[in-house]
């Protein structure tokens, strides 16, 4: 079973500061609980947003989570929605090990690309169009974090194929089923379905570690959950 630890504002802070490139330079958004910044440049950082409350509370086991998004902190939009390399981030006993591993992989993602990145940060219309009348405005925001929760599936689906784990990969994670239906559309998770998916995560974080969504394993990845226009 999977061992859950308690994390407090102060245990994120320490963390933070265990990284030499953002020691004494992020920030903790102002009105903004658990959200702070890592800066990558004056136009780009990495958005790190955690369930830790306005009093210091530690993270729930219900919706103990983190997300890491590259943002523009000229615009505040959301510049990647696929990074690799991280999930979605519980309190597990490894959670400083497992949430290093996002933050350096953003680091990389940056990096690699960092003319392109700072280009578009700058770019106060991208992305942004005209809804239908009648359809709700899109939230690049929303889009962005359930891009990441899918991308996360994938892998878990690769990893738990790789591993002969046909339970997880034909019934758990069968791309028209309950647990990918609902990521997919924004709704929770029941209680026994996180449960079971925070479990699989742990298993499998080392080889979910090591797969990367390109070139084929993005196709197989992507093919798996093609949804039926009719679904």
């Amino acid at each position: 079973m999977t061992t859950y630890v308690d994390i407090s504002r102060q245990d994120i802070e320490d963390w933070l500061n265990t990284f030499p490139r953002f020691r004494g330079k992020w920030w903790l958004v102002e009105g903004r609980a658990g959200i702070y910044m890592l800066p990558l440049s004056n136009n780009v950082a990495i958005k790190f947003s955690s369930t830790v409350g306005t009093q210091d509370r530690g993270l729930s086991r219900g919706g103990a989570s983190a997300q890491l998004r590259l943002v523009s902190l000229q615009t505040g939009q959301v510049l990647n929605k696929k990074a690799q390399g991280q999930r979605g981030f519980y309190r597990t006993i490894n959670w400083k090990k497992n949430w290093k591993k996002g933050v350096d992989t953003f680091v990389q993602t940056y990096t690699k690309s960092a003319d392109f990145y700072e280009r578009i940060a700058l770019a106060e219309d991208r992305g942004q169009t005209t809804p239908e009348r009648g359809s709700p405005e899109p939230d690049p925001e929303k889009e962005a974090e359930t891009q990441e929760k899918l991308n996360e599936l994938r892998k878990l689906y690769l990893a738990a194929k790789r591993a002969g784990d046909r339970w997880t990969y034909e019934q758990f994670l069968d791309p028209r089923g309950n647990v990918v239906q609902r990521v997919k559309k924004g709704q929770p998770l029941s209680p026994k379905q996180k449960e079971i998916l925070f479990d699989k995560f742990d298993r499998y974080a080392d080889a979910m570690g090591k797969i990367r969504l390109g070139s084929t394993a993005a196709e197989l990845a992507e093919r798996y959950l093609q949804l039926r226009s009719s679904a």
